[in-house]
């Protein structure tokens, strides 16, 4: 399987030539970092696209991507319709509800309801102390905000037939509950696990637990990065590295390079 990052939640696949995209967001802020060293001009073929929930640091990217690449979009019901909104063609758009299944041959995918995570009140602070100023005028982060909602968070779990049915289970936003993560951990446990570092003061903890319940043989931590400042901030992940180390010692993790494509 060959991974490529794009930044924030944002994903290619590649599996038996099969290419597929999950939250692909390449459209980033001037300030953001890490740069990235190619843009939405640069992403080449896909079949389908995956979408975690319809913020627009998820979904803003797909409409230019759905038409160029003819790809059809699974997602919510209400990041269906605002990507309608957005001149994706109905005939792309598939809203997927918790449990639904697609098989594309060469691999297997499966949605879950998930949830958002909870921005705790000192994340909220600091942000608002950093941002507050800037983002006052920011009307293009106002427009961004208005026209992406969340809807419904999915997880999604990717069977790859051509990679002897190993796992992928990806999570967008780090909000899950402990219903989730039981019904999750009764099934087999993932080959590859990725999960975003974003969204809470104590988020190295909360995933690095979440490892735990699920147990993969590998985590790939995202949206680390900072993707839009000043309301993003970027993550160092030496806390999760650690945390997963003590209590998930047999656990892999890779950190992947921005937009450099990885054998996994």
């Amino acid at each position: 399987m060959l991974v490529t990052w794009y930044g924030t939640a944002g994903f290619r696949i590649e599996t038996g030539g099969h290419v597929f995209l999950l939250d692909p967001h390449l459209s980033r802020s001037a300030g953001a970092r890490p740069k990235l060293p190619f843009g939405l001009e640069d992403v080449g073929k896909a079949r389908e696209i995956f979408l975690s929930h319809g913020h627009f640091d998820h979904a803003a990217d797909v409409p230019h991507i759905a038409r160029r690449t003819g790809a059809r979009v699974y997602c919510s019901t209400v990041a269906a319709e605002a990507l309608r909104r957005q001149g994706v063609p109905g005939a792309q758009l598939v809203a997927a509800r918790d449990g639904d299944g697609f098989d594309f041959g060469v691999y297997r995918a499966q949605c879950f309801h998930s949830a958002h995570a909870r921005f705790d009140l000192s994340l909220i602070a600091r942000t608002l102390v950093r941002a507050l100023p800037s983002v006052l005028f920011d009307m293009r982060l106002f427009s961004l905000l208005r026209h992406w909602p969340q809807g419904q968070v999915l997880s999604w779990r990717f069977a790859l037939a051509a990679e002897g049915d190993r796992v992928v289970h990806h999570f967008g936003s780090a909000g899950c509950t402990e219903d989730e993560l039981a019904r999750l951990a009764d099934l087999s446990a993932p080959d590859v696990l990725m999960f975003p570092l974003q969204g809470h003061t104590r988020i190295c903890v909360v995933a690095a637990r979440v490892v735990e319940r699920l147990n993969p043989r590998v985590v790939i931590p995202h949206h680390h990065d900072d993707f839009y400042p000043p309301i993003s901030q970027a993550v160092d992940i030496a806390p999760f590295v650690r945390a997963v180390g003590e209590l998930s010692p047999p656990v892999r993790v890779v950190e992947l390079p921005v937009c450099e494509t990885v054998e996994i």
